[in-house]
């Protein structure tokens, strides 16, 4: 048979019936495999950036701009591979993010900069790489295992 695994997040402070809010959402269905060969990940709030000039010397008080990451994993010839970009993507992306944040605080003058010219494709194909390398020695022989992911 089906079955069918849904998570629903809702802002606690937003409870009041009149005034809630759906923070995210996701729902995975196996359909007519043996086992579910698809991941998902949800990580509100993966990194935090100071709204200072200065990231180092940011106050914990500052204000802060998140990056949230939502992925989806689309198993192929197995679940091993979609697991494992399940464990470690959102990490690697993390690590891509901060990694690229440092490099614009050193060339950029202002915190709007930096914002702003983030090179997504370098952060994103970085971490797709990575993951790669990752998991190509899990894989060995088995040509036919992998995944598919769409990161946002």
């Amino acid at each position: 048979g089906e079955r069918t695994l849904g998570v629903l997040v809702v802002d606690e402070e937003e409870m009041n019936p009149s005034s809630a809010t759906i923070s995210h959402g996701l729902i995975s269905v196996i359909g007519r495999r043996r086992s579910m060969e698809d991941a998902v990940t949800v990580v509100p709030s993966l990194v935090h950036v100071s709204s200072s000039t200065d990231l180092a010397q940011a106050a914990p008080s500052s204000p802060t701009t998140t990056f949230d990451f939502f992925a989806v994993y689309d198993g192929h010839g197995g679940y091993s591979v979609a697991n494992r970009c399940k464990e470690r993507m959102h990490l690697l992306v993390a690590a891509e993010i901060t990694a690229e944040l440092e490099r614009l605080e050193a060339t950029s003058q202002s915190q709007s900069q930096r914002q702003f010219e983030v090179d997504w494709a370098r952060v994103m194909g970085t971490s797709y790489a990575r993951m790669d390398e990752e998991v190509a020695p899990e894989a060995g022989d088995e040509a036919a295992v992998g995944s598919t992911a769409l990161v946002v």
